[in-house]
């Protein structure tokens, strides 16, 4: 398996064993060669941070860091003996003073859990009817888009022919001797380098845009019902919900500051203004926000 996922066929390219040399071949193809380098970068392990954790576990662990020190927060659990006899037990989350980094200062779970809540909770909306609207939005924009590729991708498909056609006639020079070795080798990797372009291309066309709509009317599904989901869930599943809509949470003193993922922070200001324009715009220009919902987990928990 760890030969199969570094194998390049699979996108177009032969690999010589003796010498490493790498040549385009003509096979169809199964996979992008954006898709190969973004799983050479998981398998790598790029851009991931290693930590060790300790036995405790705590649904924040890993999670929530310390504003003042950047420190991850750790917990400990304090009893507590009532006059009646009774005993409680409490978790408290861990970080320190910003005025002494060596002070501790201990916040109850239930505290920092309520205030991520009321995060959640700008996230919810409301109105229903609103949803309602917005995702109906998303599949006309959506349907609309797709006539329009329709001519867009003819044209891609059409160059890649001719290419195909420049190709054969390139081999054929190399036969008759008017191309050097080097030289066939390197327009070949030109004309193959642009076919390996428009077949991307192609597929975004047919398949991003879906992507693209199935996954913003996910996001907002998530956002509508995050709230009630977290209430709802296990710690594993709190946790992923967490890493999924969040950028980063920290603790300052006993307060949560949080950045939210780009997709749910402007849903976030939409449900606060009551002005969804921002988000159709956004549906109708693509941009920085669609290559960002490509790149989330999707699903973001297989338990959900």
């Amino acid at each position: 398996m760890h030969k199969v996922l570094q194998e390049p066929f699979y996108y177009g390219v032969m690999r010589v064993k003796k010498t490493g040399e790498e040549y385009p071949h003509r096979y169809e193809t199964v996979i992008t060669k954006s898709l190969f380098d973004k799983c050479q970068d998981i398998r790598i392990g790029k851009g991931q941070a290693h930590a060790r954790y300790g036995q405790k576990e705590f649904l924040f662990r890993g999670i929530l860091t310390c504003a003042n020190t950047g420190k991850q927060c750790t917990a400990q659990k304090h009893k507590k003996k009532y006059q009646n006899g009774d005993t409680g037990s409490f978790t408290y989350v861990i970080s320190y003073n910003a005025k002494d980094n060596e002070k501790v200062v201990y916040t109850r779970e239930d505290d920092v859990m309520a205030q991520v809540e009321a995060a959640l909770d700008t996230l919810r909306i409301k109105d229903e009817g609103k949803l309602a609207d917005v995702l109906s939005y998303i599949k006309s924009a959506h349907e609309d888009k797709k006539h329009h590729h329709v001519k867009h991708t003819g044209q891609l498909k059409k160059e890649h022919t001719e290419l195909e056609t420049k190709l054969d006639r390139l081999t054929e020079l190399r036969l008759e001797g008017e191309f050097t070795k080097e030289e066939f080798a390197a327009q070949k990797k030109r004309l193959k380098d642009r076919q390996y372009d428009i077949v991307e291309l192609i597929h975004a066309y047919d398949a991003t845009d879906d992507e693209f709509s199935k996954r913003l009317s996910y996001i907002l599904e998530v956002a509508a019902g995050a709230l009630d989901e977290f209430r709802g869930s296990g710690l594993d599943q709190k946790r992923e919900l967490l890493k999924f809509v969040f950028q980063n949470l920290q603790l300052n003193g006993k307060n949560l500051e949080y950045t939210m993922a780009k997709p749910f922070e402007i849903i976030a200001n939409c449900n606060k203004t009551g002005e969804w324009c921002t988000l159709l715009d956004i549906i109708r220009t693509g941009g920085d926000i669609k290559l960002l919902l490509l790149s989330m987990p999707f699903p973001y928990s297989q338990a959900a």
